[in-house]
């Protein structure tokens, strides 16, 4: 099992879906939604626990999943960082980042998807969805779109 830290990704709630489970770093819908303004940087908002064993696998469900989650928000959303096997989410170490510097200004022209703290489950069933899509339908023109969507924001701005 796989434990990594989700960076940029507006969640509140603990949601499941057939490969593992998201937890929130925070409940507090104001907290997210300040940490979210953030033109600059990251914050830790979640970790993402893969009940995959694979490690292939975990790498494609994460490369893909990057993508989605910036799609949703419309802005770079990462994941990094996976909890050493003497962590845990409520017991980090001192020097596991909190959040990640970015090098250019993140700019979004805002969610595609409702927040989880006025649409409890939009998110969760868009993320199956497309996941679905992508690696058990293999529908490359679908994985094309959303890939090709998330690089308009991902490239540094001049």
């Amino acid at each position: 099992m796989l434990t990594v830290g989700i960076y940029g990704f507006n969640i509140t709630k603990v949601t499941h879906f057939s490969f593992g489970t998201m937890f929130p770093t925070c409940k507090s819908i104001s907290e997210i939604i300040k940490k979210m303004k953030s033109r600059d940087e990251l914050h830790l908002t979640a970790f993402l626990e893969l009940d995959i064993n694979d490690a292939n696998e975990c790498r494609d469900i994460l490369f893909h999943l990057t993508a989605i989650l910036s799609f949703i928000e419309q802005r770079p959303v990462s994941f990094g960082y996976s909890l050493r096997k003497h962590e845990s989410m409520g017991n980090l170490d001192d020097d596991y980042p909190k959040l990640i510097n970015i090098a250019y200004s993140i700019k979004s022209t805002g969610i595609i998807i409702k927040e989880d703290y006025y649409s409890k489950n939009s998110r969760r069933y868009f993320i199956e969805a497309a996941l679905n899509k992508i690696i058990i339908e293999k529908d490359r023109h679908y994985s094309t779109l959303l890939h090709k969507n998330v690089q308009v924001f991902s490239t540094p701005q001049r």
